[in-house]
């Protein structure tokens, strides 16, 4: 028995056309296998980025740098400190050994390493060490120049900490002076009334008339001496 030519050739094309879906099903089911693959591949390289991001970056737990600004007490005495970018300024005070030796010691101390700081001079080198949990001062080559000998170095804890306080300018303009022992110079940077600075209130080998004083804009941050009868405590708390 025959087909009609016109069915015959209907049928040939039902063919065709069966063929190429089953052909065309299998290239898709390809497509989609290697389409997912790739896929599969891409997420494993997401992930394995992105742990190695998590890995690179600095935990929560890490500090940057510490400002360690304002009264610390030490094993041997006070410490006052204030911060200025690359610098920290300081004042020491202590009594230490079986014969009562003295530190009478104001100055700065330069930035050498994450909170690292190190005050230089040509008898020796006391390093500034700032952690979490505190302050050390330690020598590190020669004899502490404004302790001496024997020195054993001081330890400052966190809970003996009391932080800046907040004063207002009352004169027309306050000048900051040189970090120093003695008489210190005036520098040429000054402070005008109402401005807000903070201090160390706390008078150590400065002089009654003196205290180590901040003042911060966005663009800069000076440190000096200032006198304290030019300034008044700010209640913070109203």
């Amino acid at each position: 028995m025959t087909l009609p030519r016109d069915r015959a050739h209907q049928c040939l094309l039902k063919f065709m056309s069966s063929v190429k879906k089953q052909a065309q099903t299998r290239k898709d089911k390809v497509m989609l296998k290697n389409e997912s693959a790739h896929q599969r591949l891409w997420t494993k390289l997401i992930l394995i980025f992105g742990c190695f991001l998590v890995i690179a970056a600095p935990s929560q737990g890490q500090s940057g740098p510490i400002d360690p600004s304002g009264h610390w007490e030490g094993q041997h005495g006070p410490l006052a400190l204030m911060l200025a970018e690359n610098t920290l300024y300081f004042s020491y005070s202590a009594i230490f050994g079986e014969t009562a030796h003295t530190c009478e010691g104001v100055g700065m101390a330069t930035l050498v390493d994450d909170n690292l700081y190190h005050h230089v001079d040509e008898m020796g080198t006391v390093a500034f060490i700032l952690t979490e949990q505190g302050v050390q001062m330690n020598t590190i080559n020669g004899v502490a120049p404004f302790c001496g000998a024997y020195w054993p170095g001081d330890t400052f804890v966190l809970e003996s900490f009391k932080p800046t306080q907040l004063c207002r300018v009352t004169m027309p303009q306050t000048y900051f002076h040189e970090v120093v022992l003695g008489a210190p110079a005036q520098l040429t940077t000054f402070v005008v009334e109402n401005d807000l600075v903070e201090v160390v209130s706390e008078n150590y080998n400065l002089g009654q008339n003196w205290v180590l004083a901040r003042f911060q804009t966005a663009q800069t941050t000076i440190v000096g001496l200032m006198k304290k009868d030019n300034l008044e405590y700010v209640d913070v708390a109203k």
